[in-house]
């Protein structure tokens, strides 16, 4: 899979999404191919990383008016992706939050774990019954109506995962394997659309719930690994070259523990290099990178037209087949004087398969419910869309949501004479 304008670049800051200090990264790796059947299928180790860029929903005003917006404790994103390619979550930047963490996963309204529908994520766990006959378990959680065993909890946590591999690659399949994420256009391989049918959403759904204390120190190791690569204290891993590192991730089994330093976890700060990249996708049309639209005070921030004033200064304008990687990190955005900017009355649908099998476990939280707070901290909606929609979505327009810089005091005297 070649690299284009919306895998990440320098120091990936456009790879995390984030909210109230809790984050997930997206990867897109190679879709994994099926071999063998039944008792001989073949298990796959996890796939290489593969971070894609990540856009702030209400930055762009011609999104689709399906999209949600930000609010309150909602963050709503948008990341390109490519149908019959792979799909991993990383959530290894909360391993920087002061409390541990318990992640619900719902894709297209499916809990990733249990299969549930997922209207209203809440911490689950599933003890003594099944969730969905309301009848006894047999021998390790064996529900013989369902026909396999259940998971002890419908989340993530990590309170049960080891340190550095909280992620998740696919849909829980049976103890230690999950299907992997897979894009695609068929309707019929769609997991939530044999599941819940018309109910399906055409996002992913990322609540965070933290634990009611704060979480014990944790002790400093005096190697820091990555992915089996083990760096000396003083070693500047911020700057590891993760393209150097495609691969390592799949080196890993179910029993090696990664430790990554904070650096790497809270912004994955790792230089993917400033090549200039060639790519086919259709950029006549975006030559040149106006300033950015400001939001006054007095309007909305989920205003969807841009407007206002405008900065006095044109980027350089930039060959469209020669731009660099760096360019999507920059602002494109409607001048001043636009017109209203109309959103994509719709993106292509994809949906997401469960794929080739990935040896990976989904941890036991060795906690109570109680353990955990009641609501969520936070919840990241994921739109994904094609390259295509992007692109279209992206050269539209931005606007500035950074607000005044003086917070408060934007309207009182300042500085000292």
């Amino acid at each position: 899979m070649s690299r284009t304008i919306f895998d990440t670049t320098q120091n990936g800051a456009d790879y995390q999404m984030t909210v109230n200090g809790l984050s997930v990264g997206l990867n897109m790796p190679e879709a994994l191919k099926t071999s063998g059947t039944g008792e001989t299928e073949f298990v796959h180790s996890l796939p290489p990383y593969r971070p894609r860029r990540a856009y702030l929903v209400d930055e762009y005003p011609a999104c689709p008016a399906s999209w949600l917006r930000s609010s309150g404790r909602i963050k709503s994103y948008f990341v390109p992706v490519l149908p019959d390619a792979g799909l991993w979550l990383d959530f290894n930047g909360c391993a920087s939050h002061a409390s541990n963490t318990a992640i619900v996963v719902s894709v297209q309204g499916v809990n990733a774990v249990t299969g549930l529908p997922c209207k209203d994520a809440q911490l689950e766990q599933y003890r003594d019954e099944c969730p969905k006959h309301k009848k006894p378990f047999g021998p390790d959680r064996l529900c013989t109506e369902c026909n396999f065993k259940w998971p002890k909890q419908n989340y993530l946590a990590s309170t049960g995962t080891p340190y550095g591999s909280l992620w998740l690659d696919g849909f829980r399949a049976e103890d230690g394997k999950v299907r992997q994420y897979v894009f695609t256009e068929q309707k019929v391989r769609g997991v939530a659309k044999a599941i819940i049918g018309e109910d399906r959403v055409f996002a992913l759904g990322i609540s965070f719930f933290l634990s009611k204390e704060p979480k014990p120190p944790r002790t400093a190791s005096p190697l820091r690994s990555f992915h089996g690569m083990s760096f000396a204290p003083g070693v500047d891993t911020e700057m590891l070259d993760m393209s150097a590192h495609d691969g390592l991730k799949g080196l890993c089994g179910d029993n090696v523990v990664t430790s990554w330093g904070a650096s790497i976890t809270n912004s994955c700060d790792m230089d993917l290099g400033s090549k200039s990249v060639m790519y086919s996708a259709n950029l006549d049309d975006m030559k040149s990178e106006p300033p950015p639209v400001k939001i006054g005070a007095k309007k909305s921030m989920m205003k969807s037209t841009a407007g206002g004033s405008s900065g006095s200064n044109m980027m350089a304008k930039k060959s469209a087949r020669t731009l660099s990687a760096n360019f999507m990190s920059s602002t494109l955005s409607a001048p001043a004087s636009a017109a209203p900017i109309q959103k994509l009355a719709a993106v292509k649908q994809l949906e997401v398969a469960a794929g080739a099998r990935i040896n990976q476990q989904v941890c036991d939280d060795p906690n109570d419910l109680e353990y955990w707070q009641k609501e969520p901290e936070g919840l990241i909606i994921i739109n994904y869309c094609t390259q295509e929609d992007a692109l279209k979505i992206i050269a539209a327009g931005k606007i500035d949501l950074s607000g005044h810089k003086d917070g408060f005091l934007q309207n009182v005297p300042k500085g000292n004479p």
